[in-house]
């Protein structure tokens, strides 16, 4: 397929941290595919995963991230 993209995406809560930890520190650093974790909180709850890349509209899609 062209142009297609591998993408991974992940739904949690934000009782999940201890296992989204988990999935990523096991997947391989050069993973062939863009990781997007999507993580249910409250309006007023503080970034859960503060070190992460948050997404921004319209960035570009790139391999190998989470």
């Amino acid at each position: 397929m062209s142009g297609g993209r591998n993408i991974i995406v992940i739904g949690s809560s934000a009782g999940s941290m201890d296992a989204l930890r988990q999935i990523c520190g096991g997947l391989p650093s050069d993973l062939p595919a863009a990781v997007f974790i999507v993580v249910h909180t409250g309006p007023t709850s503080p970034r859960v995963m503060p070190a992460a890349a948050y997404a921004r509209h319209n960035e570009p899609i790139r391999m190998g991230r989470i």
